[in-house]
């Protein structure tokens, strides 16, 4: 595994070059999985810039912001993203907003829809940043399309068991897809929503557990 010491300005480009070997190693060996495909592409856009004569800030600017709607994918995002900002305020470009305060009420929603409503509202809106800086990736794509999917499902007057189903099985395949907290968090969130609706069968078994015990430990009955 690769990690980010908080490499001198110096180190940048041999920074960029071990991610680069890291993400390539992690596709040849285990899994060409979308998250280190675009980890390796980003990394190799990293080295581009720091062996470019003059990068315009642009340029430093579109990188810094896929990095940002990335970085909490995965330890070597993480650790490019610590290098990537370091560098870029070299150059005169600052990290453009944070992203990850927090972005999801995860288990803390309710079963009352406003509730749902607002738990769904704020994951959408973390998909439409992360969609803003990184517009050609399908995770967020995908992402919006679903969240925007439940919220209807939350505000219809009458809701049946197959558009349910539909929405589960979406999640579950695209949570396990995508190596993203905000999936993660959108599919628990779909998934304490069916529970409280009265849909448990339609909750992968290990999470039933995650959400009983959550609940045990919150005092909800």
């Amino acid at each position: 595994m690769y990690y980010y010491m908080g490499q001198r300005q110096k180190d940048a480009r041999e920074n960029a070059e071990n991610l680069v070997k890291h993400f390539k190693r992690i596709i040849a060996e285990y899994s060409q999985a979308e998250v280190w495909q675009k980890g390796l592409t980003t990394a190799q856009e990293w080295l581009r810039l720091i062996n470019a004569d003059n990068p315009s800030s642009a340029e430093i600017s579109a990188f810094i912001a896929v990095v940002d709607a990335n970085c909490d994918r995965s330890s070597a995002w993480a650790d490019m993203a610590g290098g990537a900002y370091q560098w870029a305020r070299t150059k005169g470009v600052s990290r453009p907003k944070t992203l990850f305060a927090s972005e999801g009420l995860l288990f803390a929603a309710k079963s009352d829809s406003v509730t749902w409503l607002e738990h769904a509202r704020m994951l959408l809106k973390a998909f439409e940043r992360r969609h803003e800086d990184d517009p050609t990736n399908e995770v967020w794509a995908i992402g919006i399309s679903t969240v925007r999917r439940w919220l209807k499902l939350i505000d219809a007057q009458e809701i049946g068991k197959p558009e349910i189903s539909e929405l589960t099985e979406s999640v579950i395949e695209n949570s396990g897809k995508f190596l993203s907290p905000t999936w993660f968090e959108t599919a628990l969130g779909v998934w304490s929503w069916c529970k409280a609706i009265g849909y448990t069968e339609l909750i992968p078994e290990d999470m039933r557990l995650l959400l009983t015990n959550k609940e045990r430990r919150d005092g909800v009955e």
